[in-house]
């Protein structure tokens, strides 16, 4: 998907966040928000009844940033927004996103049980706890993360697994995992890949694999789709 750089130099109005998601899904793609620290809650109430209103709510999942929780912090805890999160699990498409680079992360993923959980690549700017530095420390640290969680899955202490990852070799040790936990994709997890990733996402589907695409959620597209 082109920027809006390149829209805006050809005089293009680039389609909205709802009419790109629209267009995934008719390609076979689930789909997931990932809603920015500066929405305001009303915005996303705005943005989310559109959502269902295109008939794209019941495939979409949403995640919010910890703010939204409202969680209080406690010295030497940095997953004190988790338990707020499973918390409001039962909101359909709402769950948690679990940083894997962080520290504590696969003691929290061997440990908990809850309907649906979304493990994340990147790490949250402000998130406090230690996190790996270097980049194949994260990577194996995302892998180990998630063999913890589908081996909750295979023992049914969650619903299903999101792997938010668009890196070909944490994808393919994920996917081999799930197969080694006999898991199978779709109902039991899905890859989530950015929009921009979508190259392998047709791959991914090619070769049986459920994917997800995520779309950027600020207030600026909040904007453009309201606006339509």
């Amino acid at each position: 998907m082109p920027g809006n750089a390149l829209f805006q130099r050809l005089g293009i109005e680039r389609p909205s966040v709802i009419e790109r998601a629209a267009d995934a899904a008719d390609s076979g793609l689930w789909l997931a928000l990932r809603v920015d620290a500066r929405v305001e809650t009303e915005q996303l109430e705005t943005l989310l009844k559109i959502w269902d209103e295109a008939g794209l709510a019941s495939i979409t999942d949403v995640v919010i940033p910890r703010t939204f929780t409202h969680g209080q912090a406690r010295p030497g805890d940095g997953f004190e927004w988790f338990t707020e999160m499973t918390r409001l699990s039962h909101v359909s498409g709402l769950h948690p996103l679990v940083p894997a680079a962080a520290k504590g992360a696969e003691r929290l993923c061997q440990d908990t049980s809850t309907s649906v959980v979304g493990l994340d690549e990147t790490t949250p700017a402000d998130f406090t706890d230690p996190c790996f530095g270097a980049r194949a420390e994260r990577e194996k640290s995302f892998v180990r993360c998630a063999k913890a969680l589908l081996a909750g899955v295979a023992q049914s202490r969650i619903e299903r697994v999101s792997l938010w990852t668009s890196t070909p070799r944490v994808v393919a040790a994920c996917r081999g995992a799930a197969r080694a936990a006999g898991v199978n994709p779709g109902d039991r997890y899905d890859v989530s890949v950015p929009e921009t990733q979508g190259t392998l996402a047709e791959n991914l589907i090619r070769e049986g694999e459920s994917v997800r695409m995520w779309f950027a959620i600020d207030p600026a597209a909040i904007e453009r789709a309201v606006g339509r």
